[in-house]
């Protein structure tokens, strides 16, 4: 069975996995990387399913417009944090030492967004394309 595209997305066994934000808080704020704008920012938040997050990070950083990405790690006993910034250093990595839950974890990360548009997804979702972000 293959899995269901949502809004560019896919992800197994859900439908409903993203939201976007049409503002951020730092809305006016301009996020200059190497002399481009990022004009969008990815969340993901996770506890414990580091196989999985590396691939939903993997496919935000495909995006053919890069994406400020932030991984927002609600106390994992995985290696997660470690993994991700080892394997991932562009990252913004989010990590607590207490589990305070996925919203609260989603939340803090779009805090630190400086772009316009703040895309939120699971651990266990992709983006079915490199064009979504354009």
């Amino acid at each position: 069975m293959s899995s269901p595209v949502v809004e560019g997305l896919r992800t197994p066994g859900f439908w409903l996995v993203a939201s976007l934000v049409i503002s951020s808080p730092n809305l006016q704020t301009v996020n200059l990387v190497n002399g481009t704008v990022r004009p969008a920012a990815v969340v993901i938040t996770t506890k414990n399913r580091l196989e999985d997050l590396r691939k939903a990070v993997a496919s935000a950083l495909a995006q053919t417009v890069r994406p400020e990405v932030f991984v927002a790690d609600d106390a994992s006993t995985d290696g997660t944090p470690e993994a991700i910034a080892k394997e991932f250093p562009e990252v913004h990595l989010c990590s607590s030492a207490s589990s305070v839950g996925y919203i609260v974890q989603r939340n803090r990360a779009a805090t630190l967004v400086k772009a316009p548009i703040i895309f939120s997804i699971d651990d266990d979702a992709v983006f079915s394309t490199p064009r979504v972000i354009e």
